[in-house]
């Protein structure tokens, strides 16, 4: 089952709403969107609905860390999901008993959304979506779903390969009947994420529009001053290269971490929010036991920190000619991002667990 692309002409905005906007669906996701562009949430790869919309609402969804907004959903395991849209399926002689079935209850244009949540490693599982006829029950769907070897799926899935989080299914609220739809996470980006909405129809699910957050210039380290990029080549340079780590591959992890959360600092600075493990001393601690061992280290760190010292007042230029903020604030806020992204490369052992590491984003509250 092929997804109907549209015709791609809309003017761009930002986040840009790209295709056939007239869909009420697609005016629904954008002004998630919006919202989600403008809150403190530092990931908005993925749909989390503004508390006050009620055009529509999550009723299956990636399990998520706002679980407090969750409202109805119930966790099925690597899924949240409302009981009265989706029937969770426990079929007998499940091959593994970890896959997950979520069932649309009550199907519409005589289709029945369906999810099946994989099993595939320590990584998670994999994520498949079918749109199926009606009549189609259960017991028919597992056993053609589980007629070929492992690994083959002859069925349609309205999902990319090898996907590792749930779709957002939504539901309207409004004279259409509560009818389902789609919004779904294109291939992940290191730095931003497009929206897929996907709409039902008699005969299939499309793709109207999507939303696109890839802003239309520099971002991240790719935006920053001269010294804002030394110094973060020197952290990357002390942080190692990884090598030999096993499948966990902490250092790529945090690599990956890093470069989110310079792209937040050049495009929504006020969404640096996530808690860190390490305090600053606890840090510095650690970077001087290090410097300390051999000579050519402990040169390496006096850089760092000179260019650390450089960075600051050069960052706060940055966010006063990108934001237009008063030059107190963009001190303030450099100096607090020029620590987080300090604490950010660098993890050493905490005797508190990082319960003390508590921050406060200084971001003015008035300015998106």
């Amino acid at each position: 089952m092929l997804l109907t692309l549209p015709n791609v002409g809309s003017a761009r905005d930002f986040p840009a709403l790209i295709g056939d906007t007239e869909y009420q669906e697609c005016q629904i996701a954008k002004g998630m969107a919006d919202w989600a562009f403008e809150s403190t949430l530092p990931d908005i790869k993925w749909p989390d609905i503004d508390p006050a919309d009620t055009n529509a609402q999550i009723v299956l969804s990636r399990l998520n860390d706002f679980v407090d907004r969750s409202g109805s959903l119930i966790s099925g395991g690597y899924t949240l999901y409302d009981a009265e849209s989706f029937e969770g399926k426990e079929p007998k002689g499940n091959p593994r008993n970890y896959d997950e079935y979520y069932w649309q209850r009550v199907p519409q244009n005589g289709k029945r959304l369906v999810v099946w949540s994989s099993t595939h490693s320590w990584r998670g599982n994999w994520f498949f979506l079918f749109y199926l006829d009606q009549n189609q029950r259960f017991e028919e769907f597992f056993e053609a779903l589980w007629s070929l070897p492992r690994g083959q799926v002859d069925m349609p899935s309205l999902l990319q390969d090898d996907q590792w989080q749930a779709p957002t299914i939504l539901k309207n609220s409004d004279e259409k009947g509560g009818a389902f739809w789609v919004i779904n996470q294109r291939h992940q980006h290191a730095k931003w994420g497009i929206w897929d909405i996907m709409v039902p129809t008699i005969d299939e699910m499309i793709l109207p529009c999507w939303i696109d957050f890839v802003p239309d210039r520099p971002t991240g380290l790719e935006a920053m001053p001269v010294a804002v990029r030394r110094f973060a080549l020197l952290a990357d340079e002390a942080l190692g290269p990884g090598t030999n780590e096993g499948t966990l591959q902490p250092t790529a992890r945090i690599r990956s971490r890093v470069e989110q959360k310079w792209a937040l600092i050049s495009e929504r600075p006020w969404a640096l929010t996530r808690p860190l493990y390490n305090t600053r001393d606890e840090v510095d601690g650690g970077l001087a036991v290090w410097a300390d061992q051999i000579p050519a280290r402990a040169v390496f760190y006096r850089n760092l920190k000179r260019e650390y010292k450089r960075a600051e007042p050069q960052l706060a230029n940055f966010l006063t000619d990108r934001f237009g903020i008063e030059p107190k604030q963009a001190e303030r806020y450099s100096a607090f991002a020029m620590d987080y992204m300090l604490r950010s490369y660098f993890v050493f052992h905490s005797a508190s667990g990082g319960r003390d590491a508590a921050l406060t984003n200084p971001w003015p509250k008035d300015v998106r």
